[in-house]
């Protein structure tokens, strides 16, 4: 996974994630109009932008992704954290939100849908469930 960070170390993080056309840099704009007292993270996802591709053979299906933030967020070795998606990435990030609420301080969607057709319990059970 590769990607760009700015802000202090040890500030409050923000993990950004790009739409489905896009990568890491497509936040630059909106980076420069955020506070800068915050420790911001923005990764392109695997394959797209500088990450590598998935194994060939394996399936990119959005809940893999949700599996691979948990891992970046073990990675970098965060505890709660911000999440910022856009488009695609606000799928995802409405997922991993459902499925690890407790890692979380505030989600932020942009240019989305909401993925969900069952009640919130039944959704979270399941979604733990194939993770």
């Amino acid at each position: 996974i590769k990607g760009l960070e700015v802000g202090p170390k040890d500030a409050p993080p923000v993990l950004l994630f790009h739409g489905w056309l896009d990568n890491c840099h497509s936040f630059l704009p909106l980076l420069t109009a955020l506070p800068n007292n915050r420790r911001y993270i923005s990764l392109d996802l695997t394959g797209h932008g500088y990450s590598t591709h998935k194994p060939a053979g394996t399936y990119g299906l959005i809940l893999d992704r949700v599996a691979d933030l948990e891992n970046i967020r073990n990675s970098l070795g965060l505890e709660k954290f911000t999440l910022i998606g856009h488009s695609m990435a606000g799928i995802l990030s409405m997922l991993y939100t459902a499925t690890y609420p407790d890692r979380i301080d505030k989600t932020v969607v942009l240019d989305s849908i909401f993925p969900f057709v069952k009640e919130p319990s039944e959704v979270v059970k399941n979604l733990r469930k194939s993770v």
